[in-house]
């Protein structure tokens, strides 16, 4: 991640890299990406309170109630929630609404 929504997915498999862009017009800098532990997505953050779950291809804008730039994402082992850090002292708990045929 980086900066101007700059994301770059990286095949396993070839080690070929490709640049992907969260569909968007904002550009603010992406700071953090944290991968859930079964590897099939990751929470990734940014300036004034940006969050993507990016899932199989696909970026969904997550709902976050702080316009402070967030710096980075951990999630518990069992991957039903995540921290996210952020500026001055931000810190969330993201526990994503998951349906079971979206688990």
């Amino acid at each position: 991640v980086g900066e101007g929504g700059l994301v770059v997915e990286v095949d396993a498999t070839t080690l070929e890299a490709s640049r992907v862009r969260p569909y968007t017009p904002r550009t603010e800098d992406l700071l953090g990406v944290g991968w859930h532990p079964e590897g099939d997505k990751a929470l990734i953050v940014g300036e004034e309170g940006i969050a993507y779950l990016y899932r199989l291809g696909v970026f969904t804008q997550q709902r976050v109630d702080t316009n402070k730039y967030l710096l980075d994402v951990e999630w518990n082992p069992m991957g039903d929630e995540a921290i996210v850090v952020g500026e001055s002292g931000t810190l969330l708990l993201y526990a994503p609404k998951v349906s079971p045929q979206n688990r």
